[in-house]
């Protein structure tokens, strides 16, 4: 008689826990009901995104994460957006649900060092456009920090 294997999805989130945790991400900072980018039972506080994209980066595989990641002007969602006459150095991701709307990622702010960042909208009233339109200004406004 053969052996129930457990559910692929259980696996899965077992492996993806598990790799967040040798990370160093804190557990108690997401929840993951199916591992899935379009569920709502999945979340995550910006702080965790945080902390990932930092682990990530110093992890040994960097280089490809990073290339991952749409460039802003450049590629994949962010092709579009942060296209002003003072380029915007960004590697990030988008995330759009009905009433959502998030960007993590990584800025190159000139004359200071990189930031890595988190932005989510939850349940806002306004339109993906206008929400998309704040988020990017507060990229903007990131992108002209300098040293006092």
């Amino acid at each position: 008689m053969p052996v129930p294997q457990e559910d692929t999805i259980e696996v899965g989130l077992k492996e993806l826990k598990t790799a967040l945790t040798q990370l160093g991400v804190n557990p108690n900072s997401y929840i993951l009901a199916d591992g899935s980018g379009l569920s709502r039972h999945n979340l995550i506080s910006p702080e965790a995104l945080v902390q990932t994209l930092r682990l990530m980066a110093n992890s040994p595989t960097a280089s490809f994460y990073r290339a991952s990641l749409a460039v802003a002007g450049e590629s994949g969602t962010l092709k579009n957006r942060f296209i002003t006459p003072n380029r915007v150095i960004l590697q990030a991701k988008t995330g759009t649900l009905s009433g959502v709307s998030a960007l993590s990622g990584y800025v190159e702010v000139p004359n200071y060092e990189p930031l890595v960042f988190s932005i989510i909208v939850n349940q806002s009233d306004l339109s993906a456009p206008k929400v998309r339109s704040a988020i990017d200004e507060i990229v903007l406004l990131l992108n002209r920090l300098r040293r006092c």
